[in-house]
């Protein structure tokens, strides 16, 4: 296949021509594909962090054979989310449900990458913490990471801005939990495994985690309406990744790469 994949018309395409030919059989016309001179994607963590890596990594390859060039851009999770909603970028690698639902200008990539789940943790186990009522009915001050919905959505309601602070990161919030300027922090199990697993946080106490604030939900990929011809090629190419055995090799060499020092 030529690197100049968008020169050639769609139905030649290995990946694209099974779509195309559904669509055809369907009736549907096929979005014409007008694919970016470079596909910037959102991350709010570097590939220092082992999810971080192991979604850059997944990324990369699907790209790579879809003949797109891919750029990473980095920042905190509201900044990625605010240039998303701004079109300054073109996609993220992982998002909860949420997400999609408070962001109608983002089309999801219909192929899960990963489940998650949002919890509150705190400096040492707190008795009689079990849900988010009884956090609810204390007196204590928490914090969350800014952009996290499944955070955001739940707390927001029920506790005062005296109590609930945004933060940027995780790092942030659990310095926070550490010296004691919070009760508890939020934020969704990616994020803290990524923080976690640092050499830096190794060293330190490990926070413990009180209760989660829902079941797990799946995390997909994003990708701005602008670029919705891509969204399908994407998520048949993560499925036959995965197929392959790519998703778990690149989460071995993510570990390796990010926890082995």
């Amino acid at each position: 296949m030529t690197a100049f994949w968008f020169l050639q018309p769609l139905w030649r395409r290995p990946l694209a021509r099974g779509l195309c030919l559904m669509l055809l059989a369907s009736g549907a016309t096929p979005a014409r594909a007008e694919p970016p001179a470079v596909f910037v994607m959102g991350a709010s963590a570097d590939n220092t962090n082992y999810v971080a890596l192991w979604q850059t990594m997944i990324h990369q390859e699907a790209f790579r054979r879809m003949h797109v060039p891919l750029k990473f851009t980095v920042a905190p999770l509201k900044r990625i989310t605010m240039m998303s909603e701004q079109g300054l970028i073109d996609g993220e690698p992982g998002r909860a449900p949420a997400y999609g639902a408070a962001h109608p200008e983002m089309l999801v990539v219909d192929f899960p990458l990963m489940d998650v789940v949002f919890s509150i943790y705190a400096a040492k186990p707190m008795p009689g913490l079990a849900s988010i009522e009884d956090l609810r009915d204390s007196k204590l001050r928490g914090t969350y990471a800014r952009g996290a919905l499944g955070c955001e959505n739940v707390l927001q309601p029920l506790f005062p801005a005296g109590r609930l602070t945004a933060v940027a990161s995780a790092k942030n919030g659990l310095a926070m939990l550490a010296v004691g300027h919070a009760d508890f922090y939020c934020d969704v199990s990616s994020s803290m495994m990524n923080i976690l697993n640092s050499a830096e946080a190794r060293k330190a106490p490990q926070p413990y985690k009180l209760f989660d604030l829902g079941p797990k939900v799946p995390l997909r990929a994003y990708v701005q309406k602008k670029h919705a011809a891509l969204v399908p090629i994407l998520a048949a190419t993560l499925k036959q990744m995965k197929e392959e055995g790519l998703f778990e090799k690149y989460w071995l060499e993510a570990e390796k790469q990010t926890m082995g020092n």
